[in-house]
């Protein structure tokens, strides 16, 4: 059996509930639940799990020790894999064609067009590949004719 001493006060939007239990009682869970009855009539129940420490758990210290030795392993393995996949580069010029695009516009007539002048001022070969497309010849027609 294990006693608890609860006490709540109620100020303006705040609902404070305080428990207390006996140093000598094991540790265990309690379940606040709030009652509301709202304007329509309807009662709403709100439980919150309250974790009551009585007796303190005794942990070993071996267990740290296993512990900090797989957070350090861990992160060994996390520098491991950064030295050996991630790439560093120095920033390059900013593409004027990707720069031209924004998420909005993709579906937009004129954005093609603006991207494809673009694109036939600063990559013409990438241009003049996408012209040669066989399934996108009467787009890249019409996009020529517009430029």
């Amino acid at each position: 059996m294990v006693e608890v001493e609860y006490s709540a006060s109620w100020e303006e939007d705040s609902l404070r509930v305080s428990l207390r239990n006996k140093p000598s009682n094991r540790n265990y869970v309690v379940y606040l639940v709030v009652e509301e009855k709202l304007v329509s009539g309807t009662v709403i129940h709100t439980a919150a799990p309250v974790h009551m420490n009585g007796q303190l758990t005794f942990v070993p210290q071996s267990f740290f020790d296993r512990e900090q030795e797989a957070r350090q392993k861990f992160f060994g393995k996390v520098a491991e894999f950064n030295q050996r996949f991630s790439e560093s580069a120095e920033p390059g010029p900013i593409n004027p064609i990707l720069t031209a695009i924004r998420p909005g516009d993709v579906l937009r007539t004129d954005t093609v067009v603006r991207v494809s002048a673009l694109m036939k001022e600063h990559q013409p070969e990438l241009f003049n590949q996408l012209l040669r497309e066989p399934a996108q010849q009467d787009d890249a027609a019409e996009v020529k004719a517009a430029t």
